[in-house]
């Protein structure tokens, strides 16, 4: 999971340990930021940011 960790790209989708899911939007150091849909109309995103410690899986985004 390490390797599939360091090797994350935005874009990818994720699940949090604690079931979050959502969408890589910004990766930094350690941390990475995920927006985990719309709160209200498109342009109200919700976002929150991990250890990238506690991510448990990624789906990686297909390059076309």
């Amino acid at each position: 999971m390490r390797e599939k960790i360091s090797k994350m790209k935005v874009g990818d989708k994720v699940v949090s340990i604690g079931g979050i899911v959502g969408k890589v939007s910004k990766i930094k150091d350690e941390f990475v930021i995920i927006e985990t849909g719309n709160v209200g109309t498109p342009d109200e995103r919700s976002f929150i940011k991990f250890e990238k410690a506690a991510i448990k899986d990624i789906q990686v985004k297909e390059s076309n």
